[in-house]
């Protein structure tokens, strides 16, 4: 659906210009219709490529989960991360004009608390070296995440915002890590490659 989606709205966006009848169309029509045509050819490629894929890696991950189960669970959070957390910073144009009333300089230090948090969960994760107990804190940073979710659609002040933000990007970072860590060291050596695909499957 997002596939779609997304490649429906870039072919919307290059139809006035395929549709163009004023000056300099001669130019701008055939780039349009170049534009159109590539969309929908790689649109048709990924309705039969992607469904194979999931088959295979299905497959896969079945084979693996019998051997451990923590696997399935680690990816669905993994997904939710990507199906729930990506929207959230891609929306804050939204967030800064209809619900904060901030302009382009309160966008650019939204999307900066998100960065900030990222970077300071990253250089604790790294100071911590191996930090043990990875499974509860995958779950302390889940939660964190829903809270950080639920602050920020809440949230009708700009400072707040900005910290729900904040513990957005610390708490994707904090997940995204922890997790690949723990199915690196969980994945047999002959696995490890087919496990991290599966990994970067559920976050696309």
């Amino acid at each position: 659906r997002p596939i779609l989606m997304t490649t429906a709205a870039a072919m919307l966006g290059a139809l006035p210009m395929a549709l163009n009848t004023g000056t300099g169309a001669e130019l701008r029509r055939p780039l349009g219709i170049s534009i159109i045509g590539g969309l929908l050819i790689s649109q048709l490629l990924t309705l039969y490529t992607t469904p194979a894929l999931y088959v295979v890696m299905d497959r896969l991950r079945l084979r693996f989960a019998r051997r451990d189960p923590l696997l399935p669970s680690l990816l669905a959070i993994c997904a939710a991360l990507a199906i729930f957390g990506t929207p959230a910073v891609t929306l804050a144009p939204v967030f800064a004009r209809d619900h904060l009333g901030v302009g382009p300089e309160g966008l650019g230090g939204m999307l900066s608390a998100v960065g900030i948090g990222a970077v300071a969960t990253a250089l604790a994760l790294a100071a911590q070296g191996d930090l043990p107990r990875k499974g509860l804190w995958v779950l302390v940073a889940a939660a964190a995440f829903a809270l950080s979710l639920a602050g920020l659609a809440a949230s009708r002040r700009y400072a707040l915002s900005l910290a729900a933000l904040a513990l957005l990007g610390g708490a994707m970072m904090a997940s995204s890590s922890l997790i690949n860590t723990l199915m690196q060291k969980r994945a047999p050596d002959r696995m490890r490659g087919r496990v991290i695909s599966l990994y970067v499957l559920a976050w696309l």
